[in-house]
């Protein structure tokens, strides 16, 4: 059963297809040129969610071919441009977990979920960003965009921030607005259902097991951030933790101060309560479809 949206209205999930592009969220793509080459090669990338005609959530997905699981053409980000902040995901440390896996042949990667992301909701975002990188940089658009750049930032040109410059330094101009994602969709089942309905298509689609990184249960925060659903909603759909030989007994980077104040807040509480430092890492998830 869909979930249902705030205001009660049955919520759509389906693949994400090339005609959609201008009404779905793309923050986390890059140019149009791979996006082109992905759906050129796996025919989706990923699931939305619909409240009407407007998309309220994303799962970006991309296609590896397992033992080795790479595809080139998703970008590895050093990190979140969002937040202006790394956030180190341990892909590096899941290489070696993959390779022992029993399962062969063409696996369904989730790279991340994005639940009340509008495309208002990332207009504002970009606008907060381009006004904050802006005033670090003598107002000057050039060198602002190119620091966006630097960043990981797509979609994004001169123009749009001279605009955005000149509007901010107006009498009264534009100030900073609320770009986070709309939290009145959390907690509505909505991300789960992507997850659902991405399985359903890997499996009608021939693929041999779905993949997903999955944060750290209980620290929403730092799931919300990096666009990870908790390792234990996967776990509750059937997946499985894949265990890579290399569990980690340290705190990860991003608990370590390298995070926006909302995620260290709850990282800090957790460790007060006792919460062990390997707890904090996130967990490879896979789902075999063959079995």
């Amino acid at each position: 059963m869909n979930p249902t949206s705030p205001t009660g209205t049955p919520v759509t999930i389906r693949p994400i297809s090339p005609r959609e592009l201008d009404r779905v969220v793309l923050r986390c793509w890059p140019d149009n040129g791979t996006i082109e080459r992905l759906f050129a090669s796996q025919g989706t990338i990923g699931m939305a969610a619909w409240e009407g005609d407007t998309c309220v959530a994303q799962l970006h997905c991309y296609r590896v071919m397992l033992p080795d699981g790479i595809n080139d053409d998703w970008v590895d980000y050093g990190g979140n441009w969002w937040s202006g902040r790394a956030v180190h995901v341990e892909w590096n440390t899941w290489g070696p977990g993959m390779k022992g896996l029993s399962v062969t042949g063409p696996a369904w990667m989730h790279a991340c979920c994005h639940v009340g992301r509008t495309l208002e909701t990332c207009r504002r975002e970009l606008h907060n960003l381009a006004l904050n990188l802006a005033s670090e940089n003598d107002w000057d658009p050039a060198r602002t965009l190119g620091v966006m750049k630097g960043l990981g930032v797509h979609r994004v040109d001169l123009e749009m921030v001279k605009d955005i410059i000149v509007q901010a330094r107006r009498p009264g101009g534009d100030q900073m607005q609320n770009g986070d994602p709309d939290p009145r969709y959390f907690g509505l089942g909505i991300g789960t259902a992507l997850c659902r309905a991405s399985v359903n298509w890997a499996r009608e689609n021939g693929y041999a097991a779905v993949l997903a990184p999955g944060a750290p249960d209980g620290l929403f925060e730092f799931a919300a951030w990096s666009g990870h659903l908790p390792w234990t909603t996967y776990e509750k759909m059937g997946f499985q933790v894949v265990v890579t030989g290399d569990e980690q007994v340290e705190l990860p980077d991003w608990a370590c101060g390298d995070s926006p104040p909302e995620v260290m807040a709850q990282v800090k509480a957790a460790l007060a309560e006792g919460r062990p430092p390997r707890e904090f890492h996130e967990r490879l998830m896979v789902l075999d479809l063959k079995s």
